[in-house]
């Protein structure tokens, strides 16, 4: 998803392009690139003239913090779903997304992924709601989480839907936030231009640098770091602080 920036640069080119992507985010890709081939098995396509790896795009064009492509959207939801879930979901109170777990089979998914129970002090934000935008692993913590912090959950057009990216980028577009660990979800909320919030380990993935509460990657989203590792009870704490205006009114969720 972070990369997909570099593609519209490709087409700029002349280039006709085969992209095989992760079958989650196919009908998403599909959606929103009606002129590329996008498929997550090549199947008998053959006789390309070039082959590169999405994340070596970067690499290709020469791209620098400051000239990479930042323009965000640079996906959009499809609006048909879009309109569904504004239905269903409504308008009350302000709506957060939350993500909290990664794919377990990355190998430092222990340190990005985040066990539930450390999103509690959101709790003491009056007029929030959350909405778990969590569709594959981690949907067993809502079980033990109890009344202590009110989860609403969308049901199985969401979760374990193999073409989940697609629901959720709807979702994100009927919510005023999004709160969610490094993973997926951070990016596609992201690439839509919705205002995110994410929490970050102390030595986190390259792509968010060592300090800073912004990131070029993303003009709409904030970073919350720890100070200390393993320590995600301050981070949370610090973004409740940070909530109570936004909720009120007061403050922007988006970087000052």
């Amino acid at each position: 998803i972070q990369f997909t920036r570099f593609l519209p640069l490709l087409t700029g080119r002349g280039a006709h392009i085969t992209v095989r992507i992760q079958e989650a985010l196919r009908r998403l890709y599909i959606d929103n690139f009606p002129d590329m081939d996008v498929t997550f098995d090549l199947g008998m396509r053959k006789d390309f003239d070039y082959q590169i790896p999405l994340m070596s795009l970067a690499s290709a064009f020469d791209a620098t913090i400051a000239t990479m492509p930042r323009s965000v959207p640079y996906l959009r939801p499809n609006a048909e779903r879009v309109e569904k879930w504004r239905e269903r979901i409504g308008t009350d109170g302000f709506k957060i997304g939350i993500a909290w777990q990664g794919n377990p089979k990355f190998g430092a998914d222990r340190f990005r992924s985040i066990a539930l129970k450390e999103f509690l002090p959101l709790a003491s934000v009056p007029g929030i709601r959350l909405i778990s935008l969590q569709w594959v692993g981690g949907t067993s913590q809502l079980q033990g989480i109890g009344d202590t912090l009110r989860i609403e959950t969308l049901g199985e057009e969401v979760v374990n839907n193999p073409d989940g990216f697609r629901e959720v980028a709807a979702v994100m577009e009927n919510l005023d936030l999004l709160i969610t660990s490094d993973t997926g979800p951070a990016h596609l909320a992201g690439a839509l231009g919705r205002p995110i919030w994410v929490a970050l380990n102390r030595r986190p993935d390259w792509r968010w640098m060592n300090e800073g509460t912004t990131t070029p990657w993303y003009p709409t989203m904030r970073l919350f770091r720890q100070q200390t590792l393993g320590d995600w009870s301050g981070v949370f704490n610090a973004i409740a602080d940070e909530l109570r205006p936004v909720v009120a009114g007061t403050a922007s969720p988006l970087p000052s």
